[in-house]
């Protein structure tokens, strides 16, 4: 009896295909494995293992998992989302022919997996449905599927054969990328979307194809790529790539991370005007030239790029170069063209460029866009650059002052744009109104005589640890009346301790003619330990001169004029225009 009531009990609390709802769930336990339902539709539901366990008997082993095409009345049709992820054990999987959906990360990281049986009726892949499937062999996807959504089989390194269905309309981002081992991409006629970089780091690629009556892309010239007949945009290449002659755009991910040396036999093609995101990312090409026919090259366009030896960009036609497109790249000799009107954020942030002219195009230098271009040694900034953005030049230790030409026009000095760059001597340019936080922090780390700074009429603020130097400080201002300003402005802290001792030890302030007392009632300038006035006498901007150049008068390291033979450090200023740094013992 009590048997028999508890039979009912269970049948009564099953829902049946007319009362249930969708979301409801239920479990059941088959061959060994907790099965997990959840109706979606009408006499619909999707499946995955129960998140109670995988196993209902530990002991019970299969290396195959088949599964159900129908339970309790309903139709399964998809895989949930994350259904069957991280599983180590199985290596088949056979799907039932209704299945029309596979869910986000349904298999996902299924390290023993390598065969996978797709139904006939299959139609979208989910994000990330099988990545990191990285035993995974083989892909044979029958004619209904049309959709491959995001990162789907990201990672499948052992995938060899990929046959795609022939209703497949769409491709997305890295569907297949780190698919190492894939040799040939053919793309049949119904594709109308494929993301450049859906094929990200696929190393072993050599052949891609396009379908004849794909009245979307082609593979014209036997390229090795597939181009989009509109706007004659190359979406994705490979190693065996030839571009050709008519491609105006390479598309955002074309080459990325592939390793490769796509073939460049003459260069980026007179044809092409623009060069997307991430186009040669990571590339080992050991030569490029871009014609100046090319407008913009986009972000990330050539970061990674640490194989190239030469590297040139035609003068004349160049407008944009995007936030890091030669970031971390191997670019000694490179010039920035002058048409160049926007360098974007961490446009040659860590990369080898030794020269770098801001062309007068430029209103706005981007914040960190040479930030680590530890080879840098020469910078121009051209008449018409306003602002220095944040970082911008932070980390070049082999920039003096002297080797920077300012321009008239610069208003700006963002935060920490100089900071960690090997300048003992700042003259901060006339027509200056604004220094920001940590702007020249930690300049002059690897000398010992104090860092010497020169404070123009027209600045009207100072960030917070502007000059927060390692060693001492000596500051000449044409400001008559003091700025309100931090005490941290100029300190350091010297042996972990007295964060005031920049100005006690050797900090030297030199004011205007009359304004030493006021000065020396404003905190923190007060904090100096010698405050003195001279006449101001500026140190002008190089200048260039035929005649030979002879010593013209020479300055104490804050600005103040001397004999030409006093013991120490003292900055001689030639009849060129030029200074040099002279140390007498």
């Amino acid at each position: 009896m009590n048997k028999v009531f508890f039979t009912l009990l269970i049948c009564l609390l099953m829902p049946t295909v007319s009362q249930a709802k969708i979301g409801d769930r239920f479990q059941v336990i088959e061959n060994g494995i907790r099965w997990l339902y959840t109706v979606i539709a009408d006499g619909e539901v999707e499946v995955g293992f129960d998140e109670m366990g995988w196993y209902y008997e530990s002991t019970y082993y299969v290396d195959s998992l088949i599964i159900p095409s129908e339970v309790r009345g309903y139709k399964v049709t998809r895989i949930a989302d994350s259904g069957f992820e991280e599983l180590p054990d199985f290596e088949t999987v056979v799907m039932p022919e209704g299945l029309r959906t596979i869910g986000k990360r349904a298999f996902r990281k299924n390290s023993m997996l390598v065969n996978v049986v797709f139904p006939e009726n299959l139609e979208v892949i989910g994000e990330e449905a099988f990545y990191g499937c990285f035993s995974l062999e083989e892909i044979n996807l029958k004619n209904h599927v049309k959709a491959i959504h995001e990162s789907a089989f990201w990672g499948c390194y052992s995938m060899r054969e990929l046959r795609l269905s022939e209703e497949l309309q769409t491709i997305e981002n890295w569907a297949f990328a780190y698919c190492r081992n894939l040799k040939s991409l053919y793309l049949p006629k119904n594709v109308s979307y494929i993301h450049g970089s859906s094929l990200w780091a696929c190393l072993g690629l050599e052949s891609i194809e396009v379908a004849e009556d794909n009245p979307y892309f082609d593979s014209r010239n036997n390229s090795n790529a597939v181009i989009k007949k509109e706007g004659d945009e190359l979406v994705c290449g490979c190693s065996a790539t030839i571009i050709p002659l008519n491609v105006r755009r390479i598309g955002d991910g074309a080459f990325c991370f592939q390793g490769n040396k796509p073939i460049l036999p003459e260069g980026i093609p007179n044809s092409v005007e623009s060069i997307g995101m991430d186009a040669f990312t990571g590339c080992t090409f050991d030569s490029l030239q871009i014609t100046k026919n090319v407008k913009v090259i986009d972000d990330m366009a050539f970061s990674g790029c640490t194989f190239l030896v030469a590297c040139k960009i035609e003068e004349g036609g160049l407008k944009v170069i995007g936030n890091g497109a030669f970031e971390r790249a191997k670019i000694p000799g490179l010039t920035i063209p002058l048409s160049v009107e926007v360098i974007g954020e961490r446009a040659f942030s860590q990369s080898t460029i030794q020269s770098a002219v801001i062309p007068s195009g430029i209103k706005t230098v981007s914040n960190h866009a040479f930030d680590d271009c530890r080879e840098l040694k020469s910078l121009e900034l051209q008449e018409g650059v306003e602002i220095i953005g944040g970082g911008a030049f932070s980390g070049c230790k082999k920039l003096v002052f002297n080797d920077i030409k300012f321009p008239s026009t610069l208003r700006v000095i963002e935060k920490g744009a100089f900071s960690y760059c090997n300048l003992s001597y700042i003259k901060i340019p006339d027509g200056v109104v604004k220094i920001g936080p940590r702007a020249f922090q930690y300049c002059n780390v690897n000398g010992f005589e104090p860092t010497s700074v020169y404070l123009p009429a027209s600045l009207k603020e100072i960030g917070d640890s502007a000059f927060f130097t390692a060693h001492s400080v000596q500051v000449t201002t044409a400001i008559p009346n003091p700025l309100p300003i931090k005490e941290t402005v100029f300190t350091c802290y010297h042996d972990g301790h007295d964060k005031l001792w920049t100005y006690r030890s050797n900090g030297v302030l030199t004011v205007p003619k009359g304004c030493a007392d006021l000065y020396r009632a404003t905190y923190p300038w007060s904090l100096f330990k010698n405050i003195r006035e001279i006449e101001h006498i500026g140190i002008d901007q190089q200048t260039t001169s035929k005649a030979p150049a002879v010593e013209k008068a020479r300055y104490t390291v804050d600005g103040v004029k001397t004999k030409s033979h006093i013991q120490g450090l003292t900055i001689v200023e030639m009849s060129d225009g030029s200074r040099c740094k002279v140390m007498v013992k």
